[in-house]
């Protein structure tokens, strides 16, 4: 295993690659996760040892204790009812030492008590989807990192070689190279992706700024942009000035299940480069975003690739419904009536408040007002292909597949191939906009041509604030204009 990390050893690497990452412990305490509501901590030795049960894999926590329980407490959680969502007050945290001394931590565990018929000495045991280990200490690196690994057999397209030499004495014995590195920067970070038989290991070393939560979070979401690929991590190390702060999911391995194409087709040699150009660029937009949540765009990326492993009739909407919630999230300013529009507006506002009309008569007519004081998602995409943004044609598709998604339409099997080559339009659509939104600019796959060819991409959005100074060219009144005609 070639992962370097810092607090894990060799064969730990090995066992979570393997998914049988156990950890016997000295040491286990259980305690409520909020302090003053008069529960108990559990307490006493035990082990915690990963599972491939369920569909996100899970640690399970297993505890001995040697102390006596009270009926009622041991049946405490059998009260739980079903079909409420389970309170705060329910989940304990974890707080353990393993064999070699090192402290580990998990949070969100519903502990489910085994007793036997004494009620003196039971087990306790409960799942975590992950857990973690920190070292803190006041040294302060010479550069910040962050090392993520991925379980799975994931292409990367490469561009270093890696040699590796073996010496008997002073005599060279074997030498052996292989293209299994991808070397580059981005946005301020030096980026080395190892690509492994069954894993993938990426590792990102600052230049300039701090790693939080939210920095590795973008990184994994460019990586997955990039790769056009839905990945679980299953480890992930930080070392920033505070200490070493390790990770450990107990995420499946990765399988590429999805119809849906990555932006660029790639092999394992990268040719040009253009896969890590768009991850750069999709980094550099999305560290402005500092939430420690999913960047909104890369949700919607990720609902399309999900969508690929399901049905159709799923890919159609959401395929069709992320092209609309992109534009609302990137493009907000294009489309926006004029201010003689939102006046006209507000006068027939006015003259429907006089009217005799029934409440519910007086509520409709006021919200369709409302609503047309925003752009329609139509409206929006024609004015970018009059600007030259984006092709008219994949409009035209994307009318088609939305009006039928949004009408539950149940899709003919004599019309599969129809609709597929429909998606494939929606999806090409999908990542012009994503192009757009993060200033990418370079080669890219056309899924709706024939054959799948590259192209080229290099049409580039004017910054906002230009916009704002183009007035009608680009914020027109789309309700007395003939563009969408």
């Amino acid at each position: 295993m070639e992962a370097e990390m810092l607090q894990l050893r060799a064969e730990e690497m090995e066992q979570i690659s393997n998914g049988t990452f156990t950890l016997d412990c000295v040491k286990m305490t259980l305690s409520p996760s909020q302090a003053g509501i008069g529960k108990r901590c559990y307490a006493g030795s035990g082990s915690i040892a990963q599972t491939t049960g369920g569909k996100f894999g899970k640690f399970r926590v297993k505890i001995y204790c040697d102390e006596s329980i009270s009926p009622g407490e041991a049946f405490a959680p059998l009260r739980l009812q079903p079909g409420t969502l389970i309170g705060d007050s329910e989940y304990y945290s974890l707080a353990a030492t393993d064999l070699r001394g090192q402290e580990w931590g998990a949070d969100r565990i519903l502990p489910d008590l085994h007793v036997g018929q004494d009620f003196t000495g039971f087990i306790v045991e409960g799942d975590s989807s992950e857990i973690w280990t920190a070292s803190r200490s006041s040294y302060w690196p010479k550069a910040e990192r962050v090392t993520i690994f991925y379980r799975g057999t994931i292409t990367v397209p490469c561009n270093t070689f890696e040699r590796t030499e073996t010496y008997i004495g002073d005599e060279k014995a074997t030498s052996t190279g292989s293209l299994n590195l991808a070397r580059f920067r981005a946005a301020g970070f030096e980026l080395k992706i190892r690509k492994e038989e069954k894993a993938i290991t990426v590792q990102a070393i600052s230049e300039w700024q701090p790693i939080t939560d939210s920095t590795w979070m973008r990184i994994a979401e460019g990586l997955q942009i990039a790769l056009g690929h839905s990945l679980r991590w299953s480890v992930i190390e930080t070392q920033v000035k505070d200490g070493v702060f390790t990770r450990v999911s107990a995420a499946p391995s990765n399988e590429q299940k999805t119809r849906i194409g990555p932006p660029i087709h790639y092999q394992e040699f990268d040719r040009d480069g253009s896969v890590w150009v768009l991850f750069e660029r999709y980094l550099g937009y999305a560290l402005l975003y500092q939430k420690e949540l999913s960047h909104p765009i890369f949700g919607l990326f990720h609902s399309i690739i999900e969508s690929g492993s399901a049905s159709i009739e799923a890919e159609t909407l959401a395929s069709s419904v992320g092209i609309e919630a992109l534009l609302k999230e990137a493009f907000v300013y294009i489309g926006q009536p004029s201010e003689a529009f939102r006046t006209e507006i507000k006068m027939v506002e006015n003259a429907v408040a006089t009217m005799p009309l029934s409440p519910s008569l007086r509520k409709r007519a006021t919200g369709s007002l409302n609503a047309m004081l925003s752009p329609r998602t139509k409206d929006q995409l024609y004015i970018m292909a009059d600007g030259g943004l984006i092709e008219r044609r994949l409009i035209k598709a994307w009318e088609e597949l939305r009006n039928k998604a949004a009408h539950g339409t149940i899709i003919d099997p004599t019309e599969f191939e129809k609709y597929v080559r429909l998606c494939d339009s929606n999806l090409v659509l999908f990542y012009q906009l994503l192009f757009l939104a993060i200033g990418y600019s370079g080669a890219y796959t056309d899924y709706s041509s024939i054959g799948y060819p590259n192209k080229s991409f290099k049409r580039v959005l004017p910054a906002i604030s230009t916009l704002n100074k183009q007035g009608q060219s680009i914020f027109c009144d789309p309700y007395v204009s003939n563009q969408t005609s």
